[in-house]
């Protein structure tokens, strides 16, 4: 199922935040700027561990903090609060979950969720990289998370105007939920991106080796 892909595409993001996070965890004095990019990634992870947990797949920690600089990955998964996360909806994705009010099904709403997730992360590797031009630390975490975006198959989001519902509907589509978004998931590549619709539907695809949407 395409919410399986996405619980294991956010978890390889987070694993990613929690990389970078540790490039700027250096000992020492730090700069502001460090400091506050630090607490902009652990806020990313955390978000995503938090909506992980609400949509009833807990992040699995020992994927995050396995293998070479294993320990550093623990001291970041201690730092941002990531084992004893809660499953309520931080603000930003919870603006994305009101779409889908009344649905019983979340899987849906968790893909929607990821996709926004993404979305944001790819806002913060470029604030990384503004502020990377004079805090060396900073470019190395925005690197950092430009590869786990890589790593995770997400896409940026890049509309192309506004998607009318009966176009959209002619792409296959596995499953529907409620209002809010178009989501494409182009197999194998597995990339991930998505558009707001109007108030009609939701369309999760499944686009087949050189498909087009």
């Amino acid at each position: 199922m395409l919410d399986e892909y996405a619980v294991l595409d956010w978890g390889r993001l987070i694993r990613g935040l929690a990389q970078a996070g540790t490039v700027l965890a250096a000992p020492g004095e730090r700069p502001a700027a460090v400091t506050m990019a630090e607490r902009m990634v652990q806020r990313a992870a955390r978000d995503g561990a938090q909506a992980l947990a609400w949509a009833g797949h807990p992040l699995d920690l020992a994927r995050i903090t396995s293998g070479a600089g294993a320990a550093q990955r623990r001291a970041f998964v201690a730092g941002a609060g990531l084992a004893t996360c809660g499953a309520e909806l931080p603000a930003a994705l919870a603006q994305v979950q009101r779409a889908f009010a009344g649905d019983d099904d979340r899987r849906p709403a968790l893909i929607a969720m990821f996709i926004e997730a993404a979305r944001r992360a790819e806002q913060l590797r470029e604030q990384l990289e503004l502020a990377g031009a004079d805090e060396p630390a900073v470019a190395a975490a925005a690197a950092v998370l430009a590869r786990a975006l890589r790593t995770a198959h997400v896409k940026p989001d890049r509309p192309r105007g506004a998607v009318d519902f009966d176009i959209a509907r002619a792409i296959g589509y596995r499953e529907h939920g409620r209002p809010g978004w178009i989501v494409e998931v182009q197999r194998p590549a597995l990339t991930w991106h998505g558009h707001v619709l109007r108030k009609a539907d939701v369309i999760v695809s499944d686009l087949g080796p050189g498909s087009s949407a």
